[in-house]
């Protein structure tokens, strides 16, 4: 069953302008994907916000947290020229978010020897301040794995029974 909450009149007004903001990280060199999207899943599961979605009925707007749902992700290898790749990456920053489906996306466009990793947020679920946070504790999530630590941010444990 899906978690609902209405929003406060501040959210609702980016829900109905649907406003969203696009954060990014140009990085040199490769991007394990793998690792990256299971950082971004333990982000995930410690933010079930960025699993939910909007919806509206007739007293408002609202969140949906619905269960086993994961945002979507998209990796684009673009192995042309720099203009291709500048070209592939400007068209995921502009590429608009549905709210209806989802809240935020995560998007990693490849290149040959460099890679962008952009993480689109909704602006009803927060401002630029706790999107760049967000990129950061993914950020902290990968490299974790990349250590073979687990991610500091990701579900807490269930306590021991």
């Amino acid at each position: 069953m899906s978690r609902l909450r209405y929003l406060d009149p501040s959210e609702a007004y980016h829900a109905f302008v649907d406003w969203s903001g696009s954060y990014s990280l140009a990085i040199d060199g490769a991007v394990d994907t793998d690792r990256l999207i299971r950082a971004f899943e333990a982000l995930c599961d410690a933010v079930p916000l960025l699993t939910g979605s909007l919806g509206r009925d007739e007293k408002g707007y609202f969140f949906r947290i619905p269960p086993g749902r994961r945002p979507e992700t998209t990796v684009r290898d673009v192995t042309g020229a720099g203009a291709e790749r500048e070209s592939a990456y400007l068209a995921e920053m502009a590429r608009p978010l549905d709210s209806g489906r989802g809240l935020c996306r995560l998007v990693l466009v490849c290149g040959q020897d460099t890679a962008h990793v952009i993480l689109v947020l909704h602006h009803s679920m927060i401002d630029g301040r706790g999107g760049v946070t967000l990129l950061e504790k993914l950020c902290r999530n990968y490299t974790a794995l990349t250590e073979g630590r687990t991610p500091p941010y990701a579900a807490p444990e269930a306590p021991a029974q």
